[in-house]
């Protein structure tokens, strides 16, 4: 599990805690953002603000009081097989794999 802070023992982001943590967060919790931005706490633990545009999301984050370094942003696809769950994951990952926008 990731430090409170979510940053290691450099002060920088930890991407891999937050990946794990991210991971083990049920998809049928964020199911409710589906074809929404996210701005995850950089333990990648809690949605600390959701809105279809992310310039909104950006705002929100500032309205709280947060700079945009102390979240990780992710549009969520929504990518359920049969109505089971199947994995949530971004536009960029979904290019490295090639299956968005007709790829």
């Amino acid at each position: 599990m990731a430090k409170a802070t979510g940053l290691n023992q450099w002060g920088e982001w930890d991407g891999i805690a937050y990946g794990l943590n991210r991971r083990a967060v049920d998809p049928e919790s964020v199911r409710r953002y589906l074809g929404e931005w996210l701005a995850w706490n950089l333990q990648g633990t809690k949605v600390v603000a959701h809105h279809e545009d992310g310039n909104e999301v950006v705002r929100q984050v500032r309205a709280k009081g947060l700079g945009t370094d102390r979240v990780v942003m992710e549009h969520l696809l929504g990518i359920w097989a049969d109505d089971e769950y199947a994995f949530v994951t971004t536009k960029r990952a979904q290019k490295a794999r090639g299956v968005a926008e007709g790829g």
